[in-house]
């Protein structure tokens, strides 16, 4: 599904309009029947309904919901502007209210402390009052009102997108509803996909008002949110005569001494999404330290010079494997060390298999990133907040500013798919098209989950999927397999090896 900004979102209610010659009055009409029938749907012992209505179009949306709601329910708008301001279709709708059961209630700055003990009585509040137009800091006046109707704690249904949001960035303009759901028109906003908006926006809906799908799928529009419509075509059904050796192999260079578990489980979560065979590359005392790894997982002892840390003694065996691979990791866990370093560069150089490049990966190209540019083997880089800035040679702080920005650039750069890991991760291809992961949640704040994704990834690479295919199902499904985990086991305390039994159901998802 495609992710809009609000100028985006103008433009496509402009198109529908004047190329499609389709009445916004119908499109109004329609987004008001879907929010009337979404206060039926979740709020079902709701016997009275306050609607909160400015005098745009969003305020619109809430007389047309409120018009269909009086035949069943008691309600009453709320009308934070004057009536003079109404215009358009929204003044048409406004008339169009005066025959119907509804109290209408004018709110001002001197009656605004009696109008919201009024609204407070209500079982619901349907914030209709700014839309995706909102551009601005808001007055104080609309600040105080948004503060109090939340105060009165009652259940809150937004109309496109919670009032004081930013459409596009996600932040509150001074104040914003903490919406308990949210029914959002056409294509969700990426505003409400942001980080910052998920305490504002609730459970969200996309409702279908009527627009023309075309315009809906407009090329022009690079945004998308990850989602089962978006993934269905990746991985087609496993043959009955499917093996191990037609379902891809993949080699993990990953792991040092301190960190050897982290291969482990790069390697086991390529199994648990698809791939045949799960092949680690470590260096060879590292694979006598590691014989407590999972039985399903197959060491290849690599030479190594004075530690047990990959170095430039490996190259030539590695590479060799690389090339009867399918799919590479590397970087989790990898460590620092000047040799691996000399390792890791020298392996990007010659390498042609593709490959997830993971953690000390990322921070050892970092100090060079143009290597990237000479590698000849497609890339799927997978960094953190952290790594990005360091890719990029820039703050952890810039970097979360505009995740999607800065994801890619990163791309752009280096040519490469980028995926920008946190909640809300961002996918990132070269053409300047992105993708934001709606799965995965705070449960998953645990180290080591990084090399689950990093595994999985690959295993889908292994398997055929592009790497862009392959980052979107890969993300998605990882962070599925969290959602799964916190609902079993808690929100807090499950580990890296909690997602990988439920990686294949998570597969089956989405």
């Amino acid at each position: 599904m495609k992710l809009v900004t609000a100028r985006q979102m103008q433009a496509i209610d402009r198109a529908a309009a004047d190329e499609c010659g389709l009445p916004t009055l119908i499109l109004m009409e329609n987004a008001g029947r879907a929010v009337a029938v979404a206060v039926r749907r979740h709020a079902p012992q709701a016997r009275t309904v306050a609607i909160l209505a400015g005098a745009g179009n969003n305020g619109g949306d809430g007389f047309v919901a409120a018009r269909h709601l009086s035949q069943h329910l008691a309600v009453t708008v709320f009308l934070a502007a004057p009536r003079e301001k109404l215009k358009g279709d929204a003044a048409l709708n406004f008339q169009a209210l005066q025959a119907f059961p509804v109290v209408i209630r004018e709110v001002r700055e001197d009656n605004l402390t009696r109008e919201l003990e009024a609204l407070g009585r209500s079982d619901l509040l349907v914030d209709a009052l700014f839309g995706t137009g909102l551009c601005g800091p808001l007055s104080r006046f609309y600040i105080n009102l948004i503060a109090g109707a939340q105060a009165t704690a009652i259940p809150i249904l937004a109309v496109d997108i919670p009032s004081g949001l930013g459409a596009d960035s996600g932040t509150p303009l001074g104040a914003s509803f903490r919406a308990t759901w949210t029914v959002t028109m056409g294509l969700p906003k990426m505003g409400m996909w942001a980080p910052s908006a998920a305490a504002f926006v609730g459970e969200i809906e996309v409702a279908e008002i009527g627009f023309p799908p075309d315009l809906l799928a407009e090329d022009s529009l690079p945004g998308h949110l990850i989602g089962p419509d978006l993934l269905q075509w990746i991985l087609t059904p496993r043959s009955s005569q499917a093996h191990k050796g037609s379902s891809g192999t993949v080699l993990v260079l990953a792991g040092s001494l301190p960190y050897r578990g982290a291969a482990n489980l790069a390697g086991i979560a390529a199994l648990r999404i698809g791939a045949g065979l799960s092949r680690l590359g470590l260096p060879r005392s590292l694979c006598l330290l590691n014989l407590d790894k999972p039985d399903e997982l197959v060491q290849w002892p690599l030479p190594e010079e004075d530690s047990p840390a990959l170095a430039p003694a490996a190259l030539e065996m590695a590479l060799e494997e690389a090339a009867e691979a399918n799919a590479v990791v590397l970087g989790p866990g990898l460590g620092q060390d000047p040799r691996t370093a000399a390792f890791v560069f020298a392996f990007l150089r010659r390498n042609r298999t593709a490959t997830v490049l993971d953690a000390d990966g990322l921070n050892i190209v970092a100090s060079n990133p143009a290597i990237l540019l000479e590698t000849p083997a497609p890339l799927v880089l997978t960094p953190h907040p952290g790594e990005m800035g360091r890719l990029l040679a820039v703050s952890t702080q810039a970097i979360q500013e505009d995740r999607i920005g800065c994801c890619l650039e990163a791309a752009g750069r280096y040519g490469c798919v980028a995926v920008l890991k946190g909640f809300r991760t961002v996918v990132g291809d070269p053409t300047g098209r992105f993708y934001i992961n709606p799965t995965g949640g705070p449960a998953m704040a645990t180290a080591g989950m990084g090399d689950i994704l990093a595994g999985a990834i690959g295993g889908l690479l292994a398997q055929g999927a592009t790497p862009l295919d392959a980052a979107l199902l890969g993300v998605y499904a990882h962070g599925l397999a969290g959602d799964l985990a916190a609902a079993e086991i808690g929100k807090r305390g499950i580990l890296p090896s909690d997602l990988l039994p439920r990686l294949p159901k998570a597969m089956e998802m989405g």
